[in-house]
């Protein structure tokens, strides 16, 4: 029987689990939740590493500064912890991107602006910023376009 686990991660208070492992059964299709994360606001970006072992997650605040969060995981049975935290300097951070190599994460801030690259550490938690680009300019919309927005940041 084929199984396979799917991470997802939701807009949630930090009281509420808002990350979620569910197991899939790929034959039947039938799912069941396996674990879950709570003490998070917002985790609604997720990437993790090859190896299954490290969940990198943006947390989206709205008019504070977000952050960019590292969790080891067990391949095992799915289970989370937070290894460590940092500021993304911006505001509803929306976006999150591990290199190939795993050695640097980008974060996008949609409100702030920015995009700012960390460092992976050598046990997968998340070094100090090494590099924060701040986008000025207006566009057309001035409903949407006050400011700018980045949403992705693709390597």
């Amino acid at each position: 029987m084929g199984k396979m686990q799917v991470v997802v991660g939701s807009y949630s208070s930090k009281e509420a689990e808002g990350i979620a492992v569910i197991e899939l059964n790929t034959e039947s299709g039938e799912m069941r939740r396996v674990s879950g994360v709570t003490g998070l606001v917002n985790p609604s970006y997720l990437t993790m590493n090859a190896a299954r072992t490290r969940l990198y997650v943006v947390s989206e605040t709205g008019d504070q500064p977000g952050k960019v969060i590292s969790l080891a995981v067990d391949p095992a049975d799915g289970t989370m912890s937070v290894m460590n935290e940092r500021s993304t300097l911006g505001n509803a951070a929306c976006h999150i991107t591990l290199d190939r190599d795993e050695q640097f994460i980008t974060v996008v801030n949609y409100s702030g602006g920015n995009v700012c690259l960390f460092p992976v550490e050598e046990d997968g938690s998340i070094g100090p910023m090494a590099d924060n680009v701040q986008h000025e300019g207006t566009g057309p919309r001035e409903d949407r376009q006050e400011a700018p927005h980045p949403h992705s940041s693709i390597i």
